[in-house]
C-alpha cells in the first residue's frame, strides 16, 4: 500500500464499533481509487499534505484537515508532499480492516 499502517485502536477494543490506524508514508501516491460497502472511512492528517477524493470530490489536506469517505462511495488518498507524511485513518465499523492490514 506504499506506507506503513501500525494498528491504534482495535475492534477488540471497541467492540467491533471502529478501529483507528496511524500511516507513515514516505514516497508520494498511495492506493487507487476503491469503495468499502460496510465501513465509513475518515482521514486526519498529522504531517505532509495529501489529496483526498471522495466521490466526485477531490481535496486538499493540510496538517489538521481531514476528510470523510461514506461507505459506498469510490474514494482514494494520496500523500503529495516531499518528505513523511501521517495520517490517522478510521474505518467505522471495524469490520474486516485488521485482517485486511495484517497480510
Amino acid at each position: 500500500m506504499g506506507g506503513r499502517f501500525d494498528l491504534k485502536v482495535s475492534s477488540r477494543d471497541t467492540g467491533g464499533d471502529l478501529c483507528i490506524y496511524d500511516t507513515l508514508r514516505k514516497a508520494k501516491g498511495g492506493p487507487a481509487l476503491h469503495r468499502h460497502h460496510f465501513q465509513d472511512e475518515w482521514f486526519y492528517v498529522i504531517r505532509g499534505e495529501f489529496m483526498v477524493r471522495v466521490g466526485d470530490d477531490t481535496l486538499s489536506l493540510h496538517p489538521g484537515d481531514s476528510a470523510f469517505a461514506p461507505r459506498t462511495i469510490p474514494h482514494a488518498f494520496a500523500k503529495t508532499s516531499h518528505g513523511e507524511g501521517q495520517m490517522l485513518v478510521l474505518f467505522q465499523p471495524a469490520g474486516s480492516m485488521e485482517d485486511f492490514s495484517s497480510r
